[in-house]
């Protein structure tokens, strides 16, 4: 029998990280206990935001879901449930049933819609019982991301600049778009009787949107028509 080298892991030299901490603020500190008990205070888990826990049980759900799904007799009933009569009856069903089709002809109608449908089938069929408990970290650790970024205080500031990304298209289009070009013609015209050029933006607009829809729904009518 060959003997396996030991080798100390993440959570080895995070105890050992955090040790070390401890002895260096009681040896470092001149005789000072603040510096220990705000130590102790952050190490202590009642003072701990609430996105901590948050996180730790995401962590621990899935550590927990990786290793069920690693396991050959959870795979093997997984497998066994996708052959089953059940599995099979329930996909037949989706194929048939009239809303799916419905919206697979909208789809295959448009090109995005092609490309888009053969990459959500090349994506179906790479995934496979084995893969799961990949899938189950990478679902962990993006749920880790989001709560960190929603709830962390040191993602302020990309917090902000998504606000902003978010919030400025919205109020350029409102504000400098609809309000000058829309809506402040149709108030001064029922205010005061004024005539300008932008109000007849508004009627040319709703007569081009017009245009486009009766021209999508002829075009829509010739492709069903055999």
């Amino acid at each position: 029998m060959t003997k396996t080298s030991w080798r100390p892991g993440f959570m080895t030299w995070l105890v050992v990280a955090g040790l070390l901490l401890v002895n260096a603020s009681v040896f470092l500190g001149d005789n000072d206990p603040q510096p220990t008990r705000r130590l102790w205070h952050h190490f202590n888990p009642y003072h701990w935001p609430g996105w901590y826990a948050t996180n730790l049980w995401f962590v621990f759900f899935g550590l927990l879901a990786a290793l069920v799904l690693k396991s050959n007799r959870v795979q093997s009933a997984l497998h066994s449930f996708y052959a089953s009569r059940l599995w099979q009856s329930a996909k037949t069903r989706l194929k048939k049933s009239k809303p799916n089709q419905a919206v697979v002809r909208f789809i295959l109608s448009r090109k995005f819609g092609k490309r888009l449908l053969r990459k959500l089938l090349a994506f179906w069929k790479n995934i496979n019982v084995e893969r799961y408990p990949a899938y189950t970290w990478m679902f962990a650790f993006l749920a880790v991301f989001i709560v960190l970024f929603r709830d962390a205080a040191f993602m302020a500031t990309p917090r902000y600049f998504l606000q902003l990304c978010w919030r400025y298209p919205y109020y350029l289009i409102y504000s400098k778009i609809y309000v000058p070009f829309y809506l402040g013609p149709l108030v001064e015209f029922n205010i005061s009787g004024t005539i300008t050029w932008r109000l007849f933006i508004a009627p040319v607009t709703g007569l081009f949107l017009i245009v486009w829809l009766l021209r999508v729904a002829s075009k829509s009518k010739k492709r069903k028509a055999p």
